[in-house]
């Protein structure tokens, strides 16, 4: 799957299993709308660490924890308990069925990441990407796109609006988290935290980080100017 001839295949650049996306036939996805572009005021490690873990969902996203039985792997099962949020309970009642997903597939929301700065959202009605882009130390861009299949049905484009209006809001609430653990990061109490067993994916997204850069490990930040020099020196080690 590609938006523009060339490069490598899915499998091979993202390490993602063929068989998840196969049901979507992502080859034929057509754009849906413009991709957006957004500035956020937080390091981009700092806004792509919020999307690596789900537990969040019921205390931050009211209206995606409604939409979703258990918000707390990659497959989420939207609820049959429909919401009294306008656009979570619409969307529940008209999705309808497409005929290019298996039956386990017609409700559910499959979403990946493609580390370090990446995401797939793979919805039975549509799909969109996302990225974290660095601008700067403090500073990022969020950029994401949206694609589906040729549908014209009027329960399809109804359940494509809807999916647009719920994902709105998760990102308005994504970004005042985000924000919210900025300042934390500036505040002269902050620490090195411990990841819990639940943070598996987050996990997985911080050891290659660590690896790669290996000042990130240490307990305190360098003194200004002084990273490069002592990020190869523990590089080395």
């Amino acid at each position: 799957m590609r938006f523009r001839p060339g490069g490598p295949d899915l499998a091979a650049w993202a390490g993602i299993d063929p068989a998840q996306v196969a049901p979507y036939k992502l080859e034929d996805v057509r754009p849906i709308r413009k991709i957006w572009a957004k500035p956020l005021a937080a390091d981009w490690k700092n806004a792509m660490d919020n999307y690596q873990e789900s537990y969040h969902v019921p205390a931050g996203h009211p209206g995606l924890n409604d939409l979703v039985d258990a918000p707390d792997s990659d497959d989420l099962k939207i609820s049959t308990t429909r919401s009294a949020r306008w656009s979570v309970g619409h969307y529940q009642s008209l999705l309808p069925d497409f005929p290019h997903l298996p039956p386990e597939l017609q409700r559910t929301w499959r979403l990946l990441s493609i580390l370090p700065n990446m995401a797939l959202d793979l919805y039975p009605d549509m799909m969109d990407f996302f990225q974290i882009l660095p601008a700067g130390p403090g500073k990022c861009i969020i950029r994401s796109g949206a694609y589906a299949l040729p549908d014209e049905r009027r329960e399809a484009r109804a359940a494509r609006w809807l999916n647009e209006r719920i994902n709105a809001q998760v990102q308005e609430e994504d970004n005042d988290l985000t924000l919210a653990v900025q300042r934390g990061l500036r505040s002269s109490s902050n620490s090195v935290g411990v990841l819990s067993t639940k943070e598996v994916w987050l996990k997985q997204f911080q050891d290659p980080i660590r690896a790669k850069v290996p000042v990130t490990r240490l307990e305190e930040p360098p003194d200004p100017g002084t990273m490069a020099t002592l990020n190869a020196q523990l590089a080395s080690l």
